[in-house]
């Protein structure tokens, strides 16, 4: 809606499509604060939201790098999750230079000591965002991406509450 919006006044989508985010953003961090408790997956809309929502999972543990990777190697050995993570890993997360895998999004909720029973509404907000990747990449015309959301949209995108319009 904010792209049609944006289009029927000759403004910059992308630029509406940000400030839009923005002001969500903004909108769940106020809910937050005023104590409503929201899931993971109200409020991530985009591969940035649920950066935000990570790395914020992150600093309230107060844990460096250094033991956020020693108790990584921790959970990894009981198998909580699947590998450990290095300090470096956490690094590259938390400072953005890499994007949230679903390997790591699992290591930080369990170094951060989220309950594990809020971890498929995790996986679920992870799976929005991704599918928002390729959203974008069809909006941009990539033929990989419309192939892939033409086979099946019901399928891919419903479950997530995801409209898909051509």
């Amino acid at each position: 809606m904010v792209e049609e919006i944006a289009r029927a006044c000759g403004a910059d989508v992308n630029v509406g499509r940000r400030l839009h985010q923005k002001g969500l953003w903004e909108l769940r961090i106020r809910q937050m604060l005023q104590g409503e408790k929201r899931t993971p997956r109200d409020m991530v809309v985009t591969p940035a939201d649920l950066w935000n929502a990570l790395v914020s999972q992150y600093a309230v543990s107060g844990l460096t790098y250094r033991r956020a990777e020693e108790k990584a190697k921790r959970l990894a050995a009981r198998g909580v999750i699947e590998r450990p993570i290095s300090r470096s890993t956490f690094h590259n997360f938390v400072t953005r230079r890499a994007s949230p895998t679903r390997t790591i999004m699992f290591a930080v909720l369990a170094v951060s000591d989220v309950p594990q029973e809020e971890w498929p509404q995790w996986e679920s907000a992870w799976r929005i965002a991704r599918m928002e990747i390729v959203r974008q990449a069809a909006r941009d015309g990539s033929p990989a991406a419309r192939e892939y959301l033409g086979r099946e949209p019901e399928r891919l995108l419903k479950p997530y509450g995801i409209p898909w319009n051509d």
